[in-house]
């Protein structure tokens, strides 16, 4: 019977063939590339992602109203650029061969978004309606002009008319995010980025709304999941490179068009496009590697007081080194036909 002791361990996997009617125990080993999952740790120093959102029209109340996303606090003219960035922190994980292929799985769940600062709405502050066991809440109201760590945080301006006015305050927080991908051939530590899919997989969104000229208040007060909020990356070519032995670094440019609501109502949605990058690190494991073929004879000798060879123990283990064959060999490829050094005759396989 045949086995390839690795260090210490052993093997299990066996093979078997016949020979002119005598059990033989060769076995043929080959190295390859295994499939790994492997996770990647997002340097949040240099992960992040920005959103921008051109002025565009949104029907409120049956009233065309010309939208702009704008700083919480400062002038009107724009643009947004406070409150619209922030950093990516957490793990991506991976099914990885090294230098290889790469595979982004379904369902991340550790893709953060990191808070950027305090923004209005407070989510504690809504009061009355009805509040979910999963954060969201509808019916009620905020109270006051508090604010709250949130990973982006903005107003919405309204044009009606020849008027323009504030018509809501609006904070992304709890803010997770998703990539998945097929299997990606990696060339030269570069692979397609643009076959990947990316975005936001899961947020709260708190919504302040406001009383605008004409139309009332068209955004409802209220916190909404948003959820699966995905694009295939336009960035063409993310990069993987060797930053050790056994380490690496991935850098992956993000390049989106996203569709994002403003509040519970789902007509109420603006488009957006979503800028950034990933760098992540790994450590993967050391290849492998064949250090010893024996063949050894499973379940041989006695045991009790006196044990000889593996103490007759049917199971894999330690006592198998006692009962290896120091007069034979594997036969490897290339080596010819086989001889009885080969060869084993033993009755029990």
């Amino acid at each position: 019977m045949a086995a390839q002791h690795e260090g210490t361990g052993w093997n299990r996997r066996r093979a078997k063939s016949s020979l002119s009617g005598i059990r033989c125990g060769v076995e043929q080993l080959e190295e390859r590339s295994l499939l790994t999952l492997v996770p990647w740790t997002i340097d949040a120093s240099q992960s992040f992602l920005s959103l921008a959102v051109p002025d565009q029209d949104v029907v409120f109340n049956g009233t065309t109203a010309n939208v702009k996303i704008r700083n919480q606090s400062g002038g009107n003219g724009g643009p947004w650029n406070v409150g619209n960035t922030a950093s990516i922190s957490g793990t991506i994980d991976t099914d990885y061969v090294d230098d290889t292929s790469i595979e982004f799985l379904a369902g991340q769940t550790n893709i953060l978004g990191v808070n950027s600062g305090n923004y209005r709405p407070d989510p504690a502050a809504y009061t009355g309606g009805i509040v979910n066991p999963d954060g969201t809440a509808s019916g009620g109201s905020f109270t006051g002009s508090g604010s709250a760590p949130g990973v982006f945080g903005a107003r919405v301006r309204a044009t009606v008319s020849i008027f323009t006015v504030d018509a809501g305050f609006a904070s992304f927080y709890d803010v997770n995010y998703d990539t998945t991908s097929p299997v990606l051939p990696i060339s030269g530590g570069a692979f397609p980025a643009n076959t990947t899919d990316a975005g936001i997989s899961h947020s709260l969104l708190a919504v302040d709304g406001l009383t605008v000229i004409l139309i009332g208040q068209p955004l409802a007060d209220g916190i909404t999941a948003i959820d699966n909020v995905l694009a295939t990356n336009q960035s063409p070519t993310a990069t993987i490179v060797h930053t050790g032995p056994l380490t690496r670094r991935i850098v992956i440019p993000i390049s989106l068009a996203l569709t994002i609501p403003i509040d519970n109502d789902p007509t109420h949605v603006l488009q957006a496009t979503a800028a950034g990058t990933i760098v992540a690190n790994a450590t993967i494991s050391a290849p492998s590697s064949v250090v010893g073929r024996q063949l050894f004879y499973n379940q041989s000798g006695t045991g009790g007081a006196t044990v000889r060879y593996d103490g007759n123990d049917l199971a894999i283990n330690s006592l198998d080194d006692n009962a290896i064959a120091t007069d034979k060999v594997a036969l490897l490829p290339g080596a010819g036909p086989a001889t009885f050094a080969n060869v084993s005759s033993y009755s029990k396989g």
